[in-house]
């Protein structure tokens, strides 16, 4: 993959370039800034300052622009093909390199080739090739544009409605984690003696299954402790510790259950939710559809405590669940 085209010492790419010499322009215009040597200076750019004067006094254009005549898309059709690809991978459907030319040509009448590709992405920084995870179908077509406008809607008028400030928003998800690492293969490379064919690394083969229980709070506060849900019947008493504010349960599988997510919300979110949050106002508690995330105790128990319960959008959890996003995600790819 081709990196970001980069300019001078500062490694500026062509874009933050161009809009650091108009911010220069501009600031010179309006009197930020008295001369282009001084605008450049303070914008980190010591060695443009010709070129800021240039521009001042429209003795040289932008390079997307003064170059255009000799690139295959003009500078509207090229934003235009990168939000068109930017889109299609955030809905799960990204494009390759060969199923782009096709749109390039409708654009502009003629093939390119691979050079251009590569040249489009160092123009384009903000767009990037790499190896997509699966996406469940379901979960495509359920993130679309009246899903998701709806659930925001709902979400504001619940805010509104009960004054929630940022400390008392608080998700809540899952995660299972196999204490071997499953079977996944890692792409971290080793040193292995140049003579050797075949290159192996011992790996556990144990797959037994860890529940993680994360919650995070909408004013970015580590507030409530991680839970963790072990496959087994009893617990060693050594393992708890009332300081730490540590869930801990078991399962027969090692998966929640609709008991030890009640007692997830009594023993471990209340407490520490009631503790973090204005006590004036309600507590906003968000988390998925999952069965088990939600019980008519849990509902009982929610009403006494002025906790609001919010159930996220289905098959959307991948884009719009804060600890999906935030957490789990980088988890996973990790």
């Amino acid at each position: 993959m081709p990196r970001a085209a980069v300019l001078h010492k500062k490694g500026l790419t062509i874009q933050n370039r161009e809009a650091k010499i108009q911010q220069a322009v501009d600031g010179i215009k309006n009197g930020t800034y008295a001369t282009p040597k001084i605008a450049a200076c303070a914008l980190g750019i010591g060695s443009q300052y010709t070129t800021i004067w240039r521009r001042l006094n429209n003795k040289t254009r932008p390079q997307c622009e003064a170059h255009q005549a000799k690139q295959l898309l003009n500078h509207a059709q090229e934003r235009t093909l990168v939000a068109w690809t930017k889109w299609l991978g955030f809905t799960g459907q990204p494009v390759t390199r060969e199923t782009i030319s096709p749109k390039v040509k409708a654009l502009c009448g003629k093939d390119p080739n691979p050079k251009w590709i590569e040249r489009f992405l160092m123009r384009n920084p903000d767009c990037t090739m790499g190896r997509p995870a699966g996406l469940d179908p379901k979960r495509a077509s359920a993130f679309n544009y009246t899903t998701v406008n709806h659930h925001f809607e709902e979400l504001q008028k619940t805010i509104d409605l009960y004054d929630i400030p940022p400390c008392n928003m608080f998700n809540f998800d899952e995660i299972g984690i196999q204490l071997g690492g499953g079977r996944k293969g890692s792409r971290e490379q080793f040193f292995f003696a140049s003579e050797d064919q075949s290159h192996y690394k011992l790996k556990s083969d144990d797959l037994e299954l860890v529940t993680v229980l994360e919650t995070v709070c909408a004013d970015g506060s580590s507030t409530v402790k991680p839970g963790f849900v072990f496959a087994g019947v009893k617990m060693c008493e050594e393992w708890i510790s009332e300081e730490d504010g540590i869930f801990l349960a078991t399962t027969d599988n090692g998966w929640t259950d609709d008991h030890v997510s009640q007692e997830w919300f009594q023993r471990a979110f209340i407490p520490a939710a009631k503790a973090h949050s204005d006590s004036s106002k309600p507590v906003l508690l968000m988390f998925d559809g999952h069965g088990s995330h939600v019980t008519y105790e849990m509902i009982t128990i929610a009403e006494k405590e002025n906790i609001v319960l919010y159930c996220l959008p289905s098959h959307t959890t991948h884009r719009l669940q804060p600890c999906d996003v935030g957490a789990f995600g980088p988890l996973k790819r990790a």
